[in-house]
């Protein structure tokens, strides 16, 4: 990489660390997830708008997937008929 390249690496690394942080209390980042932010960060300043766009709109649809992954999990946690057993319920 770059002296620019890891620069805008060591950026996105910090925000996404932050955003970690406020979340969950503490601070983990897996190699994986380190790697997939150095890629995105030596490759977003060369690609097209177009191309901008379409990771964007990916990123879009997987945050809202997993939103509703999560909601499903807290609102199905104590119905009956979900397939989720409950602690303490008979």
């Amino acid at each position: 990489m770059k002296g620019d390249d890891k620069e805008v690496a060591r950026n996105s690394e910090r925000t996404y660390l932050k955003a970690r942080r406020r979340r969950k209390g503490c601070v983990f980042m897996l190699d994986m997830e380190r790697q997939i932010l150095e890629k995105f960060a030596w490759i977003i300043p060369k690609l097209s708008e177009e191309d901008k766009s379409y990771l964007m709109g990916l990123g879009d649809g997987m945050s809202i997937k997993t939103e509703k992954q999560e909601e499903l999990k807290r609102d199905g946690a104590g119905q009956e008929g979900s397939g989720m057993v409950c602690e303490g319920k008979g």
